[in-house]
């Protein structure tokens, strides 16, 4: 026998499905990088300078599967208002759906025609997970980045670039041929910037001329409008929290 939420489960399971698309997506467009490091020296300031060139920019795709991602999920909260909705003998309208308020008086007028006919206790549960509980950093919410992802994407693409996610330290870095440097010496590493051409990734005080940097490059597939978070972790955090939400309500079935 289905369970009333079965519905919003197929729905969090095929946005995990889009998901592992997207990292099996971005794996392939890490190979070969979609960059080359060249390096030259500032004779004026005595710097040597890595800079990114040949940049390839992601597929247009990538933008395609996390839209699909947010708006399974922003489904998935719908239908477990319907069928709240439906369980407690009502009948769901036209409006009916979770509400995304980050302010308490949009929340409180517009509430009625979303949920009405839920349970006392769904209703007060719906009202505790709310974004503007959290006041003015409500941007920070899941549920209002969900919100917020889901409408762009219903009125454009989702805008993904790649990040260089920062060296964390000199002492990580590996240069060919070994790099000298003086004690105290100059050094300027960029903590976070986008892949793009000409950018500048490191500059280092030196005599030396000529030193290409040894190993991986740190990188991250991210939304522009959330470039602090790889893009397939916060899809995992978006899937994980829809599916605490929705599997909070099983008491009420």
């Amino acid at each position: 026998m289905r369970h009333r939420l079965d519905s919003s489960r197929e729905k969090i399971a095929r946005a995990k499905e889009l998901a592992a698309a997207f990292d099996s997506a971005v794996k392939d467009y890490y190979l070969p990088a979609p960059f080359q490091i060249r390096h030259d020296y500032d004779e004026q300031r005595g710097h040597l300078v890595w800079r990114l060139v040949n940049c390839k920019p992601p597929s247009l795709r990538l933008g395609v599967l996390v839209g699909e991602v947010v708006h399974h999920l922003r489904s998935a909260l719908d239908h477990a208002v319907f069928q709240l909705i439906e369980s407690n003998g009502k009948t769901p309208g036209n409006k009916s759906g979770f509400p995304i308020f980050s302010d308490v008086k949009g929340y409180r007028s517009k509430r009625r025609k979303m949920i009405r006919g839920v349970s006392a206790a769904a209703e007060a549960r719906i009202e505790l997970l709310q974004p503007f509980h959290k006041g003015a950093a409500f941007r920070e919410h899941p549920l209002w980045i969900l919100q917020n992802l889901n409408n762009t994407d219903k009125h454009r693409l989702l805008a993904i670039t790649v990040a260089f996610t920062g060296f964390s330290g000199e002492g990580t870095l590996e240069f060919e041929p070994p790099l000298t440097v003086s004690h105290g010496a100059f050094v300027k590493m960029m903590a976070r910037t986008p892949v793009v051409e000409g950018e500048e990734l490191l500059r280092i005080q030196t005599t030396q001329r000529r030193a290409a940097i040894k190993g991986d490059i740190p990188l991250a597939v991210v939304l522009e409008t959330f470039p602090k978070e790889a893009a397939v972790d916060l899809m995992g955090r978006l899937a994980g929290e829809t599916s605490l939400i929705v599997e909070s309500f099983a008491p009420e079935f």
